[in-house]
């Protein structure tokens, strides 16, 4: 399933863009997302150190994601 990325504050310095798509697993949660993420070397090290939210609202790395979904990460 596809799911957008938005980037942040220092999460989209790093990243070079606001935005993004990328294809998960359906179902998968926030942390099967940072891990396709984590192959960018550009963002890998600051994904640890990252806050998560989906619709305003801060979400774990358990959390499910659906298909056509945002979720935002940000670091300051």
């Amino acid at each position: 399933m596809n799911i957008r990325i938005q980037f942040l504050g220092a999460m989209a310095r790093l990243a070079g863009e606001d935005e993004r798509t990328i294809e998960v697993p359906n179902p998968a949660t926030v942390a099967d997302a940072v891990q396709k993420l984590a192959a960018d070397p550009a963002i890998a090290g600051a994904l640890a150190s990252c806050t998560y939210s989906v619709a305003g609202s801060p979400v774990g790395a358990s959390y499910l994601l659906r298909e056509g979904g945002e979720l935002v990460l940000s670091r300051d």
